[in-house]
């Protein structure tokens, strides 16, 4: 969820908040009361971090709140990351990204495609600086140069783990 709420199957979620349907599942009430806006995007697969728990637990309903779940080091200094969902059978992994002001990643490799939705902040991507809203995706088995940002961000990534250097 991005802004405002929206209610899934009786649960309500709000900004920050994370939830994923199993493949072929059907959800009967889906409502909000003052509009919303979200990033949707289909994806198969039922597996979840470890470290991420389901708050519903309907059959087919993976729900992550944004109070929860552990922020751990990312690939370089001042790089932390937040696992919503692996997906093994692609090999993906969706997640937020944080960076703090000046952080840099260097060149780096995605087996899978690559995507990147701005949530806050700037970040420099293959020549391109994305702010808050912005959507960048890379096919996959593509490398791209030092990511960094100059204020520090938070992102939304769907990809799979990054070979640095490669």
């Amino acid at each position: 969820m991005l802004e405002g709420d929206l209610t899934v199957e009786g649960q309500l979620l709000q900004p920050g908040d994370y939830c994923a349907a199993s493949p072929d599942t059907v959800h009967h009430i889906t409502s909000t009361r003052a509009g919303c806006m979200f990033l949707l995007t289909p994806q198969s697969g039922k597996a979840l971090a470890d470290d991420a728990a389901p708050v519903a637990h309907q059959p087919g309903l993976i729900l992550v709140r944004a109070s929860e779940g552990v922020w751990r080091s990312g690939p370089d200094a001042g790089v932390t990351q937040r696992t919503l969902r692996v997906n093994q059978a692609p090999g993906t992994w969706t997640g937020l990204g944080r960076m703090e002001p000046g952080a840099r990643l260097p060149r780096h490799y995605h087996r899978t495609a690559e995507q990147f939705y701005m949530l806050e902040g700037d970040a420099h991507v293959t020549g391109q600086v994305l702010h808050p809203g912005d959507y960048y995706r890379a096919p996959a088995g593509t490398s791209h140069d030092v990511t960094h940002t100059d204020a520090g961000c938070l992102f939304l990534l769907i990809s799979s783990d990054v070979e640095i250097g490669a």
